[in-house]
C-alpha cells in the first residue's frame, strides 16, 4: 500500500519523458458524467459525499449537471481544478437550489479555475453546473470539481514590494533600529483570537506584536534588531493558529 497526501501530484509517464503529468489526490468519492444531457433535469445525481465530479466538455455546446444532497448546514465550498490540470478549460461554475434558482456563478476566482463558496441547508438539494466561458470544447477539456464543507483557514501573508526574491519578502532593520511591518491576515471561518510566532529567529532579533484593532485584518508586527549585531540575512517563516486551525 502507498500513501500519498492529498492534493495536486505530477508524475513522469516513463524515464525519456521531460514534461511531467499533473494529477490530483483526495478523499473525496468520484462521480463521472454521464452524459444524459445538458439540462438541469438530466444532472448525474451524486449519492455520497463529500464530491469529486469528473468530466470532458467535448462536444458543442457542452454543458454538464450534477445534483446532491447536502448532508448537514454549513458553508459549502466548490473548487474547480482544469487549469491546474493542464486542460484548456476556461470554465464557468454556477451552484442552484433545487427550485432552479442561481445561488452563486463564478468564472474566475484568481485564476482560470473558478470557486464557489455558499451556504447550505441539511437535506436540500442542489445542483452545480460547469461550461466553458468562451463556449469551447475539446477532448483535452477536462475538470475536476471538488465539492465539501469549508474548513477553517488561517493565513499570514506579506504584501509584495520591490524589495523582493525568489526566496520571499526582504525585509531590512539596521543594528539597534525597529521596523514596523503589517501583515495581513486572511480568516476562513476561523473567527476566533490568533496566535502567531516566528521560526528561525536569531536572538539579535526580536519582536512585539501590537495590539491590532478589533476586527482587524492587519496585524502590525516590531521588529527590533540589537546594538552591535554583526550583519547576516535570515530566512523567517510565519506560524499562525487559534482555537479552529
Amino acid at each position: 500500500t502507498i500513501t500519498v497526501k492529498e492534493g495536486m501530484k505530477q508524475i513522469l509517464l516513463d524515464k525519456n519523458s521531460v514534461h511531467h503529468v499533473p494529477f490530483h489526490v483526495s478523499h473525496h468519492k468520484n462521480f463521472f458524467d454521464q452524459e444524459k444531457g445538458y439540462e438541469k433535469d438530466k444532472a448525474t445525481h451524486c449519492p455520497d459525499f463529500p464530491l469529486a465530479l469528473n468530466g470532458r466538455l467535448d462536444q458543442k455546446q457542452d454543458v454538464d449537471w450534477f445534483s446532491f444532497k447536502a448532508p448537514k448546514d454549513g458553508q459549502l465550498e466548490i473548487q474547480v481544478l482544469a487549469c491546474q490540470l493542464r486542460s484548456p478549460l476556461d470554465a464557468l461554475l454556477e451552484f442552484y437550489n433545487k427550485d432552479g434558482k442561481l445561488i452563486k456563478r463564478q468564472d474566475d476566482s484568481g485564476s482560470l479555475d473558478p470557486k464557489v463558496i455558499s451556504k447550505v441547508k441539511k437535506d436540500e438539494t442542489y445542483f452545480v453546473k460547469i461550461r466553458d466561458f468562451n463556449k469551447n470544447y475539446s477532448p483535452r477539456s477536462i475538470y475536476r470539481i471538488l465539492v465539501d464543507y469549508q474548513k477553517p483557514q488561517l493565513k499570514f501573508t506579506l504584501n509584495p514590494s520591490q524589495q523582493r526574491t525568489h526566496k520571499g519578502q526582504l525585509i531590512n532593520i539596521s543594528p539597534e533600529s525597529n521596523r514596523l511591518v503589517i501583515f495581513d491576515l486572511n480568516r476562513e471561518n476561523a473567527n476566533s483570537a490568533i496566535d502567531y510566532s516566528f521560526s528561525n529567529l536569531p536572538q539579535e532579533l526580536t519582536f512585539n506584536d501590537l495590539a491590532p484593532p478589533e476586527k482587524s485584518n492587519k496585524i502590525p508586527v516590531l521588529f527590533s534588531l540589537k546594538k552591535d549585531s554583526k550583519l547576516w540575512s535570515t530566512h523567517l517563516s510565519a506560524q499562525v493558529k487559534n482555537a479552529e486551525v
